[in-house]
């Protein structure tokens, strides 16, 4: 029995089969990855209803959307979007909304990316073989969820916007100095000084300091309001590219339901003008090997099972029935494990 939140994408065993899309394998294990991370994207859709906050599939998901009424068959994850205030409210309810065991990474610690500017919403810590979620989740055993994007209104004046991205450039060397940098580093030590934070603070309690320059980071993004510009932008690409591409800001509250998969997702009016600027004017011609990661995600997962399962005397051979396509998935990957 699935959680009790409205159902948006339903699945047959059919479904679940092994399938060609556009030239692309497709895999049960896949398949099952993308349904489980569907169904957390329910349980988002069900608060941001309930809340009033919108939100639109944004870079991969948008496209595919748009161009496979599904996933593109080579990606493995979602991607969402939100104006900054639904952002802010999303993480600020959050914690009372979402089931308890859902973990929420906007920060580099712990550090699945450095930071830059988003949140990770994922369902679980690790792999999971209990019941409950095996049933909840469509037997996939493995974290799932999506990556949530924030989007600010950004100043048409140009000193303004340079001003803008200049304080959050500031904050961005600051986090990368920390990340690689020795303890005690004295161009960390000169910079953490420049932001007001004490240095020493840096060396006795790092975790104080990252979270205060998250803070600090995430308060500049959204300082803008609306009337600041005609435009909205990620400030991270911004800040790091001066990348500012014209993404109009009535767009991103013009919002339409376009089929994905056996359901249908949020995607912006204006999918074709933003699919433009960000993937060219040849964005409707497939092109696999795209992806920005080390696909599939679940890969790392499959690697930590089998080291769990060994370590305590078991194969993966003995996994229960329905997690058989798990075996199949590590031959396809040329992954080992005791037979």
């Amino acid at each position: 029995m699935h959680m009790s939140v409205p159902v948006k994408y339903k699945f047959t065993e059919d479904f679940f089969r092994d399938e060609v899309r556009t030239g692309f394998t497709v895999s049960e294990c896949m398949k099952r990855y993308w349904a489980a991370s569907l169904h957390s994207l329910e349980i988002f859709d069900d608060i941001c209803k309930r809340h009033g906050l919108k939100y639109f599939a944004d870079c991969g998901t948008m496209l595919g959307a748009v161009r496979h009424k599904g996933f593109i068959p080579w990606d493995d994850d979602i991607d969402i979007g939100m104006l900054r205030k639904d952002f802010d409210e999303f993480l600020r309810i959050a914690p009372d909304e979402l089931p308890p065991e859902y973990v929420i990474s906007v920060k580099d610690d712990p550090p699945r990316h450095q930071y830059n500017g988003i949140a990770v919403v994922n369902s679980l810590r690790a792999v999971s073989f209990d019941a409950k979620v095996l049933d909840e989740y469509y037997y996939c055993p493995f974290p799932v969820g999506f990556d949530l994007y924030p989007y600010d209104y950004v100043p048409d004046d140009k000193n303004d916007r340079d001003v803008w991205r200049g304080k959050y450039l500031k904050l961005l060397i600051a986090f990368k100095l920390m990340k690689e940098k020795p303890e005690g580093d004295s161009e960390t030590q000169k910079t953490l000084k420049e932001l007001g934070i004490d240095p020493g603070l840096a060396m006795s309690d790092p975790g104080i300091v990252r979270n205060k320059l998250f803070d600090m980071a995430e308060h500049i993004a959204g300082e803008n309001d609306d009337s600041c510009g005609s435009y909205v932008n990620r400030l991270i690409f911004l800040a790091m590219n001066d990348y500012h591409p014209a993404l109009n800001k009535e767009w991103y509250s013009d919002i339409m339901e376009l089929p994905f998969e056996t359901g249908s997702i949020p995607v912006l009016r204006h999918a074709d003008e933003v699919l433009s600027i960000a993937f060219g004017s040849g964005w409707m011609t497939p092109r696999m090997g795209t992806m920005s990661h080390d696909y599939p995600l679940y890969k790392r997962d499959i690697r930590h099972m089998i080291a769990f399962l060994e370590k305590g005397g078991l194969k993966l051979s003995l996994l229960p029935p329905q997690l058989g396509y798990i075996v199949r998935e590590a031959d396809a990957l040329g992954i080992e494990y005791t037979k």
